[in-house]
Protein backbone atom coordinates (compact mmCIF):
# COMPACT_ATOMS: atom_id res chain seq x y z
CA UNK A 1 0.00 0.00 0.00
CA UNK A 2 1.24 3.29 -0.83
CA UNK A 3 2.67 5.03 2.74
CA UNK A 4 4.94 8.30 3.05
CA UNK A 5 8.09 8.07 4.35
CA UNK A 6 7.11 9.80 7.54
CA UNK A 7 3.66 7.58 8.00
CA UNK A 8 6.98 4.62 9.21
CA UNK A 9 8.77 7.40 11.55
CA UNK A 10 5.52 8.18 13.10
CA UNK A 11 5.92 4.54 14.86
CA UNK A 12 9.00 5.00 16.94
CA UNK A 13 9.23 9.15 16.81
CA UNK A 14 6.00 10.47 16.65
CA UNK A 15 6.39 13.80 18.00
CA UNK A 16 9.22 14.35 15.30
CA UNK A 17 7.02 13.10 12.91
CA UNK A 18 4.27 15.50 13.54
CA UNK A 19 6.50 18.18 13.48
CA UNK A 20 7.78 17.59 9.95
CA UNK A 21 4.51 16.55 8.61
CA UNK A 22 3.26 20.06 9.54
CA UNK A 23 5.78 21.32 7.98
CA UNK A 24 5.31 19.34 4.76
CA UNK A 25 1.85 20.26 4.61
CA UNK A 26 2.25 24.18 5.16
CA UNK A 27 4.50 24.10 2.14
CA UNK A 28 1.56 23.09 -0.50
CA UNK A 29 2.42 19.46 -1.29
CA UNK A 30 0.89 17.63 -4.29
CA UNK A 31 -2.56 16.50 -3.95
CA UNK A 32 -1.50 13.02 -3.53
CA UNK A 33 0.75 13.70 -1.36
CA UNK A 34 -0.95 15.82 0.74
CA UNK A 35 -3.37 12.79 1.29
CA UNK A 36 -0.13 10.16 1.94
CA UNK A 37 0.88 13.12 4.65
CA UNK A 38 -2.73 13.08 6.37
CA UNK A 39 -2.34 9.37 6.82
CA UNK A 40 0.93 9.93 8.26
CA UNK A 41 -0.64 12.43 10.60
CA UNK A 42 -3.25 9.97 11.57
CA UNK A 43 -0.58 7.28 12.50
CA UNK A 44 1.36 9.57 14.64
CA UNK A 45 -1.30 10.59 16.74
CA UNK A 46 -2.86 7.04 17.15
CA UNK A 47 0.71 6.54 18.67
CA UNK A 48 0.44 9.25 20.72
CA UNK A 49 -2.90 8.70 21.21
CA UNK A 50 -4.36 11.37 20.07
CA UNK A 51 -7.60 10.44 19.03
CA UNK A 52 -9.40 13.56 17.80
CA UNK A 53 -5.87 14.54 15.47
CA UNK A 54 -6.33 10.71 14.22
CA UNK A 55 -9.92 11.22 13.50
CA UNK A 56 -9.45 14.70 11.54
CA UNK A 57 -6.19 13.52 9.65
CA UNK A 58 -8.38 10.63 8.47
CA UNK A 59 -11.47 12.56 7.35
CA UNK A 60 -9.00 14.95 5.59
CA UNK A 61 -7.01 11.84 3.61
CA UNK A 62 -10.91 10.51 3.05
CA UNK A 63 -12.02 13.80 1.43
CA UNK A 64 -9.05 15.09 -0.57
CA UNK A 65 -8.48 10.80 -1.72
CA UNK A 66 -12.38 10.92 -2.80
CA UNK A 67 -11.55 14.34 -4.96
CA UNK A 68 -8.96 12.32 -6.52
CA UNK A 69 -10.88 8.77 -7.55
CA UNK A 70 -8.13 7.23 -5.76
CA UNK A 71 -10.12 4.05 -3.77
CA UNK A 72 -7.14 2.68 -2.14
CA UNK A 73 -6.44 5.77 -0.26
CA UNK A 74 -10.24 6.80 0.26
CA UNK A 75 -10.73 3.51 2.00
CA UNK A 76 -6.98 4.20 3.78
CA UNK A 77 -8.26 7.29 4.89
CA UNK A 78 -11.89 6.38 6.16
CA UNK A 79 -10.25 3.32 7.81
CA UNK A 80 -8.02 6.14 10.00
CA UNK A 81 -10.77 8.72 10.37
CA UNK A 82 -13.07 5.30 11.57
CA UNK A 83 -10.54 4.43 14.38
CA UNK A 84 -10.52 7.93 15.47
CA UNK A 85 -13.81 7.89 15.94
CA UNK A 86 -14.05 4.69 17.25
CA UNK A 87 -11.35 5.29 20.43
CA UNK A 88 -13.64 8.37 21.01
CA UNK A 89 -16.80 5.93 21.62
CA UNK A 90 -18.68 7.87 18.61
CA UNK A 91 -19.50 3.73 17.20
CA UNK A 92 -22.43 4.85 14.98
CA UNK A 93 -20.24 6.48 12.76
CA UNK A 94 -17.15 4.74 12.98
CA UNK A 95 -19.52 1.74 11.99
CA UNK A 96 -20.83 3.96 9.10
CA UNK A 97 -17.38 4.75 7.97
CA UNK A 98 -15.92 0.87 8.19
CA UNK A 99 -19.45 -0.02 5.71
CA UNK A 100 -18.34 3.09 2.97
CA UNK A 101 -15.13 1.16 2.94
CA UNK A 102 -16.30 -1.98 2.43
CA UNK A 103 -18.50 -0.72 -0.31
CA UNK A 104 -15.39 0.99 -2.11
CA UNK A 105 -13.38 -1.77 -1.71
CA UNK A 106 -16.08 -3.92 -3.54
CA UNK A 107 -16.17 -2.13 -6.58
CA UNK A 108 -11.93 -1.86 -5.91
CA UNK A 109 -10.94 -5.20 -4.42
CA UNK A 110 -7.60 -4.84 -1.95
CA UNK A 111 -6.69 -8.06 0.25
CA UNK A 112 -5.08 -6.07 2.52
CA UNK A 113 -7.62 -3.25 3.17
CA UNK A 114 -10.02 -6.10 3.58
CA UNK A 115 -7.83 -6.95 6.66
CA UNK A 116 -7.64 -3.76 7.52
CA UNK A 117 -11.68 -2.74 7.89
CA UNK A 118 -11.76 -7.01 9.28
CA UNK A 119 -9.66 -5.74 11.96
CA UNK A 120 -11.49 -2.22 12.77
CA UNK A 121 -14.49 -4.38 13.33
CA UNK A 122 -12.75 -6.53 15.79
CA UNK A 123 -11.62 -4.10 17.71
CA UNK A 124 -15.05 -2.21 17.75
CA UNK A 125 -17.15 -5.71 18.77
CA UNK A 126 -14.11 -5.95 21.58
CA UNK A 127 -15.28 -2.38 23.00
CA UNK A 128 -18.73 -3.27 23.01
CA UNK A 129 -17.79 -6.64 25.09
CA UNK A 130 -18.37 -9.48 22.28
CA UNK A 131 -16.23 -11.86 22.69
CA UNK A 132 -17.48 -14.15 19.91
CA UNK A 133 -17.40 -11.12 17.36
CA UNK A 134 -13.84 -10.02 18.15
CA UNK A 135 -12.69 -13.19 16.96
CA UNK A 136 -14.73 -13.87 14.18
CA UNK A 137 -13.83 -10.39 12.67
CA UNK A 138 -9.98 -11.00 13.49
CA UNK A 139 -10.07 -14.30 11.71
CA UNK A 140 -11.71 -13.21 8.80
CA UNK A 141 -8.93 -10.52 8.44
CA UNK A 142 -6.64 -13.43 8.74
CA UNK A 143 -8.26 -15.23 6.04
CA UNK A 144 -8.58 -12.40 4.07
CA UNK A 145 -4.24 -12.01 4.25
CA UNK A 146 -4.21 -15.45 3.13
CA UNK A 147 -0.18 -15.49 2.57
CA UNK A 148 0.40 -11.67 2.15
CA UNK A 149 2.96 -11.42 5.29
CA UNK A 150 1.52 -7.86 6.24
CA UNK A 151 2.87 -7.78 9.43
CA UNK A 152 2.05 -5.28 11.38
CA UNK A 153 -1.46 -6.03 10.14
CA UNK A 154 -1.28 -9.70 11.10
CA UNK A 155 -0.33 -8.91 14.67
CA UNK A 156 -3.14 -6.78 15.72
CA UNK A 157 -5.17 -9.11 14.28
CA UNK A 158 -3.78 -11.75 16.05
CA UNK A 159 -3.92 -9.34 18.41
CA UNK A 160 -7.59 -9.11 18.41
CA UNK A 161 -7.91 -12.94 18.48
CA UNK A 162 -6.18 -13.76 21.88
CA UNK A 163 -8.41 -11.06 23.21
CA UNK A 164 -11.33 -12.60 22.59
CA UNK A 165 -9.81 -15.88 23.45
CA UNK A 166 -8.78 -14.32 27.02
CA UNK A 167 -12.39 -13.25 27.03
CA UNK A 168 -13.29 -16.71 26.71
CA UNK A 169 -11.14 -18.22 29.49
CA UNK A 170 -9.24 -20.32 26.81
CA UNK A 171 -5.84 -19.34 28.42
CA UNK A 172 -4.05 -21.54 26.55
CA UNK A 173 -5.34 -20.47 23.33
CA UNK A 174 -4.77 -16.81 23.91
CA UNK A 175 -1.31 -17.84 25.38
CA UNK A 176 -0.41 -19.57 22.01
CA UNK A 177 -1.74 -16.46 19.99
CA UNK A 178 0.33 -14.02 21.73
CA UNK A 179 3.32 -15.91 21.18
CA UNK A 180 2.98 -16.42 17.54
CA UNK A 181 2.01 -12.01 17.36
CA UNK A 182 4.88 -11.26 19.79
CA UNK A 183 7.61 -13.38 17.18
CA UNK A 184 6.15 -11.14 14.42
CA UNK A 185 6.07 -8.06 16.50
CA UNK A 186 9.88 -8.29 17.24
CA UNK A 187 11.07 -8.47 13.83
CA UNK A 188 9.99 -4.82 13.43
CA UNK A 189 10.38 -1.32 15.17
CA UNK A 190 6.85 -0.61 16.73
CA UNK A 191 7.19 -0.05 20.12
CA UNK A 192 3.13 0.78 20.43
CA UNK A 193 2.44 -2.39 18.72
CA UNK A 194 4.74 -4.02 21.48
CA UNK A 195 3.50 -2.11 24.33
CA UNK A 196 -0.29 -3.67 23.20
CA UNK A 197 1.00 -7.40 22.86
CA UNK A 198 2.64 -6.93 26.16
CA UNK A 199 -0.97 -5.54 27.74
CA UNK A 200 -2.80 -8.71 26.26
CA UNK A 201 -0.13 -10.76 27.50
CA UNK A 202 -0.77 -8.97 31.07
CA UNK A 203 -4.21 -9.73 31.30
CA UNK A 204 -3.65 -13.50 30.30
CA UNK A 205 -1.50 -13.11 33.04
CA UNK A 206 -3.96 -11.49 35.45
CA UNK A 207 -6.27 -14.38 35.44
CA UNK A 208 -4.01 -16.97 35.29
CA UNK A 209 -3.05 -15.24 38.57
CA UNK A 210 0.75 -15.06 37.31
CA UNK A 211 1.77 -11.96 38.81
CA UNK A 212 5.84 -11.87 37.97
CA UNK A 213 4.54 -12.32 34.31
CA UNK A 214 2.11 -8.91 35.17
CA UNK A 215 4.79 -7.51 36.01
CA UNK A 216 7.33 -7.67 33.26
CA UNK A 217 4.90 -6.64 31.58
CA UNK A 218 3.82 -3.56 32.99
CA UNK A 219 7.47 -2.13 33.10
CA UNK A 220 7.57 -3.12 29.30
CA UNK A 221 4.46 -0.80 28.79
CA UNK A 222 5.69 1.91 30.85
CA UNK A 223 9.10 1.87 29.18
CA UNK A 224 7.09 2.14 25.44
CA UNK A 225 5.04 4.65 26.74
CA UNK A 226 7.54 6.74 28.21
CA UNK A 227 9.76 6.18 24.84
CA UNK A 228 6.44 7.12 23.05
CA UNK A 229 5.71 9.58 25.35
CA UNK A 230 1.88 8.36 25.06
CA UNK A 231 0.11 9.05 28.10
CA UNK A 232 -2.41 6.37 27.31
CA UNK A 233 0.34 3.62 27.60
CA UNK A 234 1.61 5.04 30.99
CA UNK A 235 -1.62 4.76 32.71
CA UNK A 236 -2.39 1.37 31.49
CA UNK A 237 0.95 0.66 32.43
CA UNK A 238 0.62 1.61 35.66
CA UNK A 239 -3.26 -0.08 35.87
CA UNK A 240 -1.24 -3.61 34.96
CA UNK A 241 1.55 -2.56 37.82
CA UNK A 242 -1.26 -1.80 40.53
CA UNK A 243 -3.54 -4.65 39.65
CA UNK A 244 -0.44 -7.14 40.02
CA UNK A 245 -0.19 -5.83 43.72
CA UNK A 246 -3.99 -5.91 44.36
CA UNK A 247 -3.65 -9.75 43.92
CA UNK A 248 -0.75 -10.18 45.88
CA UNK A 249 -2.63 -7.97 48.69
CA UNK A 250 0.02 -5.63 48.39
CA UNK A 251 -1.98 -2.47 49.35
CA UNK A 252 0.44 -0.01 49.67
CA UNK A 253 2.12 -0.33 46.48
Amino acid sequence: LPRHALETEALTAPEEALRKIESALASGPEPRDRVLLQLARANACRVVANWSCQRDAGMEAAGSARALGDDVLLVRGLIAESRGRLALADYTRGERLLGEAQAVLERSPNAELEADVMLAFSSLAFSLGRPEGTAEYAQRGIDALGADPAPILRTRLLRNRARAEAQTEQLEAARATLAESLAIAETMDDPKLVAELALETARVARQARDVPAQVAAGERVLALGARLQNSQLNGLAHEVLGLAAAQVGDAAT
